[in-house]
């Protein structure tokens, strides 16, 4: 499938909007996407540094570069931020059964 010159341009707000939803910070998304390269096994993004992921992530966000996310790195952002939503759906479902009051 090919991207279209609009979905080039809403993937950068696209990926803004998952991260601050998330109340992360670029240095937040970037620790989510080394713990997600460990556990998925993906030694190249596991050994970056924080800060090289952080300017990979501003790239990604800035809507005059149009830098999509390669697909190992799409791989990542899906885990990463399906394990928070999990994790969210977990922490309330355990709040509304009274568990944790």
């Amino acid at each position: 499938m090919t991207m279209t010159q609009r979905d080039r341009c809403a993937t950068p707000r696209a990926l803004r909007a998952l991260r601050e939803r998330r109340g992360w910070s670029w240095a937040d998304q970037a620790r989510a996407l080394k713990d997600a390269a460990r556990v998925l096994a993906v030694p190249g993004v596991a050994g970056m540094s924080v800060a090289s992921l952080v300017r990979t992530i501003a790239r990604w966000e800035s809507e005059g570069a149009a830098v999509i996310p390669g697909e190992r790195y799409r791989l990542l952002l899906a885990y990463a931020y399906a394990r928070v939503a999990m994790t969210e759906r977990s922490l309330r479902a355990r709040m509304s059964s009274g568990c944790c009051r």
